[in-house]
């Protein structure tokens, strides 16, 4: 089949050579504690303030409401956290289709007495019900909603979920890992409070992420120690990680990172031959805006951990959702929030490709999976 065919790109994507060329830089040139005061560290500390300047161009800030982290997932947490008043157990919400960076601290921040969490519910397509998020939002001290789901593709419907949440003077916390730069839109006037991005689903190197906060909700430290983010978060930042970070955004900013509409195309295509090849598959929300380069489908029949370990013999690298849950038999949270069965779950599969990734790749991918379906699989 020549190389590897690589149908992963949710869980991790390889970088796009122009971050990476960045990140390279950064390593020889910004290899000084960008706190230090000579030469050295100042050369540095420029790396991360224009990183700081691009992730608040591309989301209409000011640089100082934008605060560097290590991950997406402590960004999350640092925001949920921050959320909280000790003595006052106020109600968080979130969908029920949350990742779990943000479902476990909530719960755990409810077991410790800090926050009332409660998730919000969702359609048969994985969208929230915005006519019951509304009673909820009520009083709420913050609302959770993951723009695309990572497991899924399907995008929430943000406008409608903030004018509730503005409404019910609810901060809006969007998780934007997976949609930025997938879903064409303006994030400038998008409706959220706090907003997260990670670094290594935009195409650049694991390492850091960014908690962009507005509109009167600025994030409290999470990690305390130094000074460092203007005391928002504490450590020495990773240069490299965070310059790159900087360099994906503003190709995000400048529509030069990906084509949304070139990689829906092959989606489609994607699936038309998927459902043609594989009698009774099933394409989890399909009719709703989904991101453009993922397709969740369930097997009649199917296990989902014999066809990856089959299809990774045949070179094909997919996943049956989300890689922290990768292993796990049990239907995934999400497909039981929009009533999927345990039997339907038990045969999930996502492909989920980037601009690199060719039509001839992805036939043969659904080449080899209805081979191995045919073969029993």
């Amino acid at each position: 089949m020549g190389r590897a065919i690589y149908l992963d790109h949710n869980a991790a994507n390889p970088p796009d050579p122009r971050v990476l060329e960045v990140f390279r830089r950064a390593l020889d040139a910004g290899w000084a504690n960008p706190s230090s005061a000579h030469r050295a560290g100042r050369r540095a500390r420029a790396l991360v303030e224009e990183a700081r300047e691009q992730v608040a161009a591309l989301l209409g800030v000011a640089a100082g409401q934008v605060t560097f982290c290590a991950s997406g997932t402590e960004a999350l947490n640092q925001a949920l956290v921050s959320a909280t008043r000790p003595g006052e157990r106020p109600r968080a919400v979130a969908s029920a289709v949350e990742h779990p960076a943000v479902l476990e601290p909530l719960r755990a921040l409810d077991a410790e007495g800090r926050v009332e969490a409660v998730l919000a519910p969702v359609d048969a397509a994985g969208r929230v019900v915005v006519d019951r998020l509304a009673p909820l939002a009520a009083g709420a001290a913050l609302v959770a909603v993951i723009a695309a789901q990572n497991e899924t593709g399907v995008v929430q419907p943000l406008d409608a979920v903030g004018q509730v949440c503005a409404a019910a003077g609810a901060p809006l916390l969007v998780d934007a890992s997976q949609a930025l730069g997938r879903v064409a839109r303006d994030w400038t006037h998008a409706p959220w409070d706090l907003l997260v991005v990670s670094g290594h689903k935009l195409r650049a190197p694991r390492g850091a992420a960014a908690l962009v906060h507005r509109g009167g909700v600025a994030p409290g430290p999470l990690v305390r120690g130094g000074p460092q983010e203007l005391g928002r978060r504490a450590g020495t930042e990773d240069v490299a990680a965070i310059a790159a970070l900087g360099a994906a955004c503003d190709l995000v900013r400048r529509g030069e990172l990906l084509d949304p509409a070139a990689l829906r195309e092959l989606r489609d295509r994607l699936e038309a031959r998927l459902l043609e090849a594989i009698p009774g598959a099933e394409v989890v929300g399909q009719g709703v805006e989904r991101l453009p380069q993922t397709t969740a489908v369930l097997l009649p029949g199917g296990d989902s951990e014999a066809l990856l370990a089959a299809l990774d013999l045949a070179g094909v690298a997919a996943s049956a959702g989300a890689a922290c849950s990768s292993g796990s038999l049990v239907r995934s949270h999400v497909l039981e929030a929009m009533g999927v069965d345990e039997a339907r779950a038990r045969g999930r599969l996502r492909l989920s490709f980037g601009p690199e990734t060719t039509w001839e790749e992805l036939a043969a991918a659904v080449d080899a999976l209805a081979a191995l379906r045919r073969q029993g699989a």
